[in-house]
């Protein structure tokens, strides 16, 4: 693209250089000083001549005009993407941390949990886990035009399936705290290493 753009520049310039050295010689008169006829001139030629290179500076001047437009939207678009995704992983570590807090969680969360109920008939539940993800559909639709790098998009949604299977079982198993058995011990572990790995993985997305 920039090499079009040098090379196009270069045409324009030399087609101004031309129609000016044109306008100076038919301004000074300069064939009649150097003896040549003015009748041996093809006139009309010069004017097509002239007239089609108004016509292509005033179409490069409006690809010009049109392209940057489109630069500027895209980086815009590239940009809103990054803020989007950037939120959505600071509310992510913001609950993730709030969850790291057993008092915290007995107090107001677990009495609004309703055993019997799935995770998103459980609206405190469903809610730690959607919201950070609000701006899904954004994310998306600017997606699906071109604006997020596949390794973004997978990045986001790997982020959001395990944010979300960790909430669900931070809140399930919150008062597994001194596992007994082997399984549970299993589980135990297995929640403390996803999570501080997610948390790495957020923190390190935020800073970048």
């Amino acid at each position: 693209m920039a090499d079009t753009k040098k090379k196009i520049r270069k045409i324009i310039i030399s087609v101004i250089l031309v129609l000016i050295a044109y306008l100076v010689i038919d301004y000074v008169n300069i064939p009649l000083l150097i003896g040549v006829s003015p009748n041996n001139i093809n006139v009309a030629l010069f004017s097509i001549f002239f007239d089609t290179s108004i016509v292509l500076i005033l179409y490069v001047i409006s690809f010009y005009y049109i392209d940057n437009k489109q630069n500027e939207k895209d980086a815009n678009a590239r940009d809103t993407v990054d803020v989007l995704l950037n939120k959505t992983y600071q509310e992510c570590l913001s609950n993730l941390n709030f969850l790291d807090n057993r008092e915290m969680i007995g107090k107001y969360i677990m009495p609004k949990i309703d055993g019997n109920k799935t995770d998103s008939e459980n609206k405190v539940v469903n809610n730690l886990q959607t919201l950070p993800f609000s701006s899904f559909d954004a994310i998306i639709d600017l997606a699906s035009n071109g604006y997020v790098k596949k390794e973004k998009l997978n990045e986001y949604f790997d982020i959001k399936k395990e944010y979300q299977y960790l909430i669900s079982v931070r809140i399930t198993f919150f008062d597994l705290v001194n596992p007994q058995t082997p399984d549970q011990e299993a589980m135990y572990n297995d929640i403390y290493t996803r999570g501080l790995t997610l948390k790495s993985k957020l923190n390190g997305l935020i800073n970048k």
